[in-house]
């Protein structure tokens, strides 16, 4: 009997049906595949995301149809739903080793571990919705845990290198230019007006 083509795509080919850790092979290769697309092009984070809402989109019946296929509850070669969620991740990240590799580990710790709203998502909405929206949710997650590790305990490497400095930033600083002087209404306030500029 030939395969459907949602299955298919739920499982992202043959990627679904390897025997070792598929939901991590799936998640290597979104990176792998955001990665290279960097090289190509310059991807926005609005268009990850709106990648990430069409791949939902058509993820859902795909993977309805594949859990009613196989007759089993959230069956492991599906991992169209780990692509999705491991783009969310992915979307607002500079592509460099440092936060790409971070966001792939992150996300398949909570992908494994499933802590509470993953865990609750996926047992409480059925079949393909489940089946999807627990790796958005881990996505969701992702990021937000890397926003939060980038501000208080150690930066990632968000931004580009500085160009060499140019012909201008070598002659050294430029005229200094007056600040606009303060209004006759501002000079009246009196001490109140120094100390804000002392």
């Amino acid at each position: 009997m030939k395969t459907p083509l949602p299955i298919h795509l739920a499982t992202l080919g043959p990627v679904g049906h390897f025997p070792i850790a598929p939901g991590t092979l799936g998640s290597l290769v979104t990176v792998l595949g955001v990665w290279l697309l960097g090289h190509l092009t310059v991807p926005s984070t609005l268009s990850l995301h709106l990648a990430a809402l069409v791949l939902l989109i058509i993820g859902i019946p795909c993977a309805t149809l594949a859990e009613r296929h196989w007759g089993r509850k959230d069956p492991g070669a599906v991992i169209l739903d780990e692509v999705v969620g491991q783009i969310l991740a992915l979307a607002w990240l500079p592509l460099k080793p440092l936060p790409l590799l971070s966001a792939f580990i992150l996300f398949r710790v909570l992908d494994i571990l499933k802590p509470v709203p993953i865990r609750t998502v996926e047992k409480h909405l059925p079949e393909g919705w489940g089946i999807m929206l627990d790796d958005v949710v881990g996505g969701l997650m992702t990021a937000g845990l890397l926003a939060l590790c980038h501000r208080y305990l150690f930066p990632l490497t968000w931004a580009a290198p500085a160009p060499p400095p140019g012909p201008a930033s070598q002659a050294g600083p430029g005229p200094i230019r007056p600040g606009p002087l303060p209004s006759l209404r501002a000079l009246s306030q009196g001490p109140s007006f120094w100390r804000k500029i002392d």
